[in-house]
């Protein structure tokens, strides 16, 4: 698994040369804003999800939608707060790609919902998106250690 992380301006570049994928899964958990320093502006990639975007720049790569709807300080916070799971969205077209991001972000202690595939479930949670930018939990969910 890769987790691409870069800012949105950086994306085609940082994807533009590499070896082809061979059905590694690429984790995107990147937001469509250009600029840096406070000054962003929304991104639009036509009728795309941007996860759709970065599937075409990366060919037979596994793309699942991860990461992106919180703030770092909150990724770098317990997953787990008064015995609540902080929540994470996933989007994918491949299942079982899905399915491995998701046991991956379960195992951390994180309540991962399926959001469906790359276009709807991608737009849900990219910036712009309904679900963007909040840090939710999930009360009384089950752990397993």
């Amino acid at each position: 698994m890769v987790l691409l992380a870069v800012p949105w301006d950086d994306v085609v570049e940082a994807l533009t040369g590499l070896p082809k994928w061979n059905n590694q899964i690429l984790i995107d958990g990147t937001n469509p804003f250009h600029g840096r320093a406070g000054k962003f502006t929304l991104a639009h990639v036509g009728n795309l999800s941007t996860s759709q975007f970065i599937a075409a720049l990366a060919p037979n790569a596994r793309v699942v939608k991860a990461l992106n709807t919180i703030v770092v300080e909150s990724l770098e916070a317990e997953p787990i707060v008064n015995g609540s799971r902080r929540v994470l969205f996933i989007s994918a077209d491949d299942q079982p790609a899905k399915a491995a991001v998701e046991s991956l972000l379960s195992g951390f202690g994180y309540s991962v919902i399926d959001l469906g595939n790359l276009r709807d479930g991608g737009l849900m949670q990219q910036a712009g998106g309904p679900l963007a930018g909040r840090d939710l939990f999930e009360t009384g969910a089950r752990h397993e250690d």
